[in-house]
């Protein structure tokens, strides 16, 4: 019977109290409807710092003793990639895998053994 069914369901659209369905002020957090700033003031600062170090180092933030390395091994062509990838600091890349640098671009064989055998080297 579908009249039945209507009955045991409670339509809310007749209530009469229409605060049956709000949250009670009490539960709510007292910073609630706030504007948050975002990103949060840590951050922030940490991001201010970040662009006043890459404003010192032309070439796009990247430490300038990568190009040189790269240079001196005959591959600056991977300075791009690398740089792109987040392997722009030298004291980093002695972490760098054989998979790291072919994402960041260095295919050839003998170019990615150069790279990883001078970063063995005693510095």
């Amino acid at each position: 019977n579908p009249n039945l069914s209507r009955r045991s369901i409670p339509n809310t659209s007749r209530t009469k109290n229409p605060k049956l369905h709000t949250i009670p002020p009490r539960c709510l957090a007292p910073e609630y409807g706030r504007p948050l700033p975002f990103p949060p003031p840590s951050i922030q600062e940490s991001i201010q710092e970040d662009l006043a170090e890459e404003a010192l180092c032309p070439g796009g933030g990247a430490v300038p003793g990568l190009g040189t390395w790269l240079r001196a091994l005959g591959l600056q062509r991977y300075h791009e990639g690398l740089v792109r990838n987040g392997w722009d600091d030298l004291d980093f890349l002695s972490d760098i895998t054989e998979e790291d640098l072919e994402e960041a671009g260095v295919l050839e064989p003998s170019h990615k053994r150069i790279l990883l055998e001078s970063l063995q080297l005693p510095k």
